[in-house]
């Protein structure tokens, strides 16, 4: 039997950016990806703690120190901008 377990949570951060015209992602200040060990391109679950929506998506690495945690392409039509939010990440089964 598998389980998925949650590996690291960034708890009710706030949306600092949202692009648009990139082609998918969540951006996220290195220094928080380090502290939360977190790697770049793992699979993460992102929850609107508005209404609930949740999306899946991947991480990629903003300048460290930056406090950057940005919404890219369709995630940010779906989670909007400057919207606070749980970040969770959720490891594949292994």
């Amino acid at each position: 039997m598998y389980r998925t377990l949650l590996l690291a949570k960034i708890h009710h951060c706030t949306i600092t950016a949202a692009n648009l015209d990139y082609v998918g992602s969540i951006s996220i200040d290195q220094t928080l990806l380090e502290a939360a060990d977190l790697l770049v391109y793992e699979q993460v679950q992102v929850v609107n703690i508005a209404n609930g929506e949740r999306l899946f998506t991947y991480i990629i690495s903003a300048e460290a120190g930056s406090g950057a945690i940005e919404l890219n392409g369709a995630a940010r039509c779906t989670l909007g901008d400057g919207g606070g939010s749980d970040y969770c990440h959720v490891p594949k089964d292994s």
